[in-house]
């Protein structure tokens, strides 16, 4: 196969490409609920304590309450400036509203308060390429990885914004770092399977692509 040019690539490998800030909720909702009231109760036998809010936070994200998580990380950095978690879990709220800008200042108080916080810089990351700023957020990745060569999020996400530059080997290199972390990674197959297009290696393509259908075939998968 010829290689594929780039004008028709990325689009493809682009369309690939998953949110890296999705949240499985409980699988079990009605125990997510009575979990959330108990921690509820808790708060407010304790409404002075930041662990005790942050505890209802968690229960509600697995509750699916967005609202209540909300309130809760709210009252969880009133009570204590410090907590990082919090600010980069309301960040990620923010992230599925698309509201990149709110993120963002969000899990820039994250890594403030702790600059080791890796999984808050891949965040961050995510949060720069919402708003275009594409080279900022492979800065953000590369602190992330730094902390933490085998931060998957970290590959996908600089994978993700050297993918958007243009620069289909950068993200390529990337990718196959991402998929040899973690074999069952389908997203990141299936974008290996349009960058080894993209350079005409039309037996690898396939592979790829099988092998993120094989995991996942509800992905989705375009065509030129």
């Amino acid at each position: 196969m010829a290689t594929l040019p780039l004008r028709r690539a990325l689009p493809l490998i682009l369309a690939a490409l998953l949110p890296a800030t999705a949240f499985a909720q409980s699988a079990d909702p009605g125990r997510a609920k009575a979990n959330l009231a108990k921690f509820q109760e808790k708060a407010k036998e304790n409404p002075e304590s930041a662990q005790a809010w942050f505890d209802v936070a968690i229960a509600a994200k697995r509750a699916g309450a967005t609202a209540t998580e909300k309130d809760a990380l709210r009252k969880t950095f009133q009570l204590d400036p410090n907590a990082s978690r919090a600010f980069n879990n309301m960040g990620v709220l923010y992230m599925r509203e698309k509201n990149y800008r709110k993120a963002l200042i969000a899990f820039d108080e994250a890594v403030k308060i702790d600059p080791k916080y890796e999984q808050a810089w891949v965040n961050r990351g995510n949060a720069l390429r919402g708003q275009g700023r594409h080279d900022e957020a492979i800065d953000s990745y590369r602190t992330a990885l730094n902390l933490d060569t085998r931060m998957i999020g970290g590959w996908y996400g600089l994978a993700g914004a050297y993918a958007t530059k243009g620069d289909l080997q950068k993200a390529h290199t990337c990718y196959l770092k991402v998929v040899k972390l973690q074999d069952q990674h389908a997203p990141a197959w299936r974008a290996l399977g349009y960058t080894y297009r993209a350079k005409g290696d039309d037996a690898n393509s396939q592979k790829a692509l099988d092998r993120a259908k094989a995991l996942n075939p509800d992905l989705g998968y375009p065509v030129d």
